[in-house]
Parts: C-alpha cells; sequence; structure tokens
C-alpha cells in the first residue's frame, strides 16, 4: 500500500524536468488586514497564489494498481471550502507520484484553524487514513477605509 511521504501547503511548488520538486515558503499560518469597520462575509477570500504538494511512496506490489487521492478543505467552522477534489493515478514502477494543487484565492472568511484532509482510497475503499493540516487564518485590523 502507498504510503504518504510529504503532504505540505507552501506558496509555490516548482517540478523540474525530472520531477524533482521544490517548494517556495512553506507556511501554517495566513494574516489578512482588514480596514477597521468593514465586516467580511464567512466565505470571503483573497488574491494568493498558494499550493498543496502531495508525494507518495509505494511498494512493488502497488505496481499498475489504481489509487484516487482526496483532499477536502473545512473552514473553521466545519463547512466546506470548495468542492473535495480526486485525482486518480495508476502506479508506476520507477515514477514517483507527486500531486500538487495550486489556487489563487485563499479562504480568510473565518478566524481559526482552515482544515485540510488528505486520503487515499483504492477500488472505493480508503486505503490510508485522513491526514491533515491545519492553516491558521488571522485577521489583523488596520486603519480605516478611506
Amino acid at each position: 500500500m502507498p504510503r504518504l511521504y510529504a503532504f505540505v501547503v507552501c506558496e509555490k511548488v516548482i517540478l523540474d524536468e525530472g520531477g524533482t520538486a521544490s517548494l517556495i515558503a512553506l507556511f501554517d499560518t495566513i494574516t489578512s488586514a482588514i480596514p477597521q469597520g468593514v465586516t467580511i462575509p464567512p466565505n470571503a477570500v483573497v488574491p494568493k497564489e498558494w499550493a498543496i504538494f502531495v508525494s507518495w511512496v509505494w511498494t512493488d506490489q502497488d505496481a499498475n494498481k489504481e489509487y484516487t487521492q482526496f483532499i477536502e478543505m473545512l473552514y473553521p467552522d466545519g463547512t466546506p471550502f470548495q468542492n473535495k477534489s480526486a485525482v486518480t493515478f495508476v502506479i508506476q514502477p520507477n515514477k514517483r507520484h507527486q500531486i500538487r494543487a495550486q489556487s489563487n484565492a485563499f479562504p480568510i472568511g473565518q478566524e481559526g484553524p482552515l482544515t485540510i484532509r488528505l486520503w487515499l482510497e483504492h477500488g472505493g475503499a480508503q486505503v490510508v487514513p485522513p491526514q491533515i493540516i491545519h492553516i491558521n487564518v488571522v485577521r489583523t485590523t488596520q486603519g480605516p477605509v478611506q
């Protein structure tokens, strides 16, 4: 069964021609300055380039088997941010399975821990239980809107 090698959140993932990943600016907190007196809706997002990088390690018994990786993001109150994403891949010998999910918007509508859940399924059955990362969303107040 595949094992999780890496699961991180960062600003950018660069993959070279050989598949080597460079992870730029790993983070666990996003801070957003909100003008004084402005109310932010709970589903607000800000323009922010960011990515989730996942890498799997496998054994020879996994070769030619199909797996589906799921990622789900939840606001601090537990409601979903966007739809759950699914990526299906077949384990190929001598090929590392690295998956990056990129976005240009980050949710800041709710302060607290944004939960990112990752799991792997084979044949509709979960084979790697949910792994969890929390990204802390912090809002600061700046001067009034001008």
